[in-house]
């Protein structure tokens, strides 16, 4: 079977089986078992797809047939300018992400950062990219998460830089009061009542965990937010993703005296997606 025929195919099965962009799709797959690009692939439609590669790609298809998520099947992500490492046990980046470290690397300027539910470690891994003089730490529950993690600093050389920390509580890290320059978080924050309504590729094969916030999705903050208002140092920056005008508003009201809202982000489809605070002196 030439590589264009192969390649129809799979865009007809992803289309019926209701995959969006199927011919996306089919295009990174191909490409991931040829390791070629997709100019590659559109220059050689006409010629023979490796025989001994068929099985591998057809495994692909029914993998992602079966809704798995594409980056677990490509074994990675793209965030930014940035390829991660990702699969079973960490959430997969999404581009809303880079809000939260785009509005990080705005206002932070000295100290070092705590990553706060690290996963994949996409947020420190980001600021450590952005900044070859930071250094910080990053937090995760997960143990399957944070093996992860570790993969992706390694990777980029940055774990001289950073210490990876596997820990569920907070009071249960040994920082000293006022010694951060950040904290940063992308926690869990759909409530709980809502996880049912996810896409399967999210309900399925993603870590329930990293993303159950519990009751109107707020429960991972009531610890965050007095904890971070100790940790950082005068002039400190909290800075946190979350989801809707609702969750806003509550964090907002939540957030203690000593922090100053210093920042309201929405992402692309105007929804409110990340909040910073500085803390006072």
């Amino acid at each position: 079977m030439d590589i264009g025929s192969l390649r129809r195919s799979f865009v007809l099965e992803l289309a019926s089986a209701g995959i969006d962009r199927p011919l996306h799709e089919a295009d990174l797959l191909l490409c991931e078992i040829l390791r070629r690009d997709r100019g590659f692939l559109l220059a050689h439609l006409d010629e023979t797809f490796p025989p001994s590669d068929l099985d591998r790609a057809r495994e692909g298809l029914l993998r992602r047939l079966g809704r798995e998520p594409m980056a677990y099947i490509l074994g990675r992500a793209s965030f930014g300018d940035l390829d991660l490492r990702v699969g079973p046990g960490c959430l997969v980046p999404r581009p809303e992400t880079e809000i939260l470290v785009e509005t990080s690397l705005s206002l932070w300027s000295e100290g070092p950062f705590l990553d706060w539910g690290t996963g994949s470690g996409v947020i420190a891994l980001s600021l450590l990219h952005s900044r070859p003089e930071a250094e910080g730490f990053a937090v995760e529950a997960e143990p399957s998460a944070l093996r992860w993690a570790w993969a992706n600093l390694k990777e980029y050389g940055l774990l001289s830089r950073c210490v990876l920390l596997h820990e569920a509580r907070l009071d249960a890290l040994s920082l000293k009061e006022g010694s951060l320059g950040l904290v940063v978080s992308n926690p869990p924050y759909i409530p709980t009542e809502d996880l049912k309504d996810l896409m399967d590729d999210v309900r399925l094969y993603e870590p329930s965990r990293a993303l159950d916030g519990g009751s109107g999705g707020l429960d991972p903050y009531r610890g965050l937010l007095p904890w971070a208002a100790r940790a950082l140092r005068p002039g400190g920056f909290l800075v946190v993703e979350h989801g809707g005008e609702a969750q806003r508003k509550a964090l907002l009201e939540m957030a203690s005296p000593s922090l100053e809202n210093v920042a309201q982000i929405d992402d692309l489809a105007g929804r409110p997606r990340v909040l910073a605070w500085k803390r006072l002196s």
